[in-house]
């Protein structure tokens, strides 16, 4: 199986489990700021375990910073677009499906160039 089917697959996997966490939070306690961030440590576990070890099979672990440094720049970004949509009264639970369509590709490209990359990195 090719990388971009198999990030996909950890995606969808990952984006589901972070989704359903996210609507059971946001139902118990209707806060986004507290759903938002549980369903996002619920994706970034398990996105990081399924990218590192079966998408792109790296060994070293000095992607882990970078990993998590990069989630809680989409978490913030996240958060900011739900925030804003809740100002227009639209649904917060269908606009972060929408949120999910436009990080994925922008993840795929940050975790292959620069994340989990292979090159070596200089130490500057």
């Amino acid at each position: 199986m090719k990388k971009p089917s198999k990030f996909l697959l950890s995606g969808l996997l990952n984006t589901t489990l972070s989704y359903l966490a996210f609507l059971a939070l946001f139902n118990l306690t209707k806060s986004v700021a507290t759903a938002l961030l549980s369903g996002m440590g619920v994706g970034i576990i398990t996105s990081y375990i399924l990218n590192r070890f079966w998408v792109w099979k790296v060994k070293e672990n000095g992607s882990i910073w970078r990993f998590v440094t990069f989630q809680l720049f989409l978490v913030t970004i996240n958060w900011l677009i739900l925030h804003w949509v809740s100002l227009f009264e639209f649904s917060r639970e269908i606009a972060q499906i929408f949120v999910y369509g436009i990080f994925a590709p922008l993840a795929y490209k940050v975790n292959e160039l620069y994340i989990f990359s292979k090159r070596k990195k200089s130490r500057v």
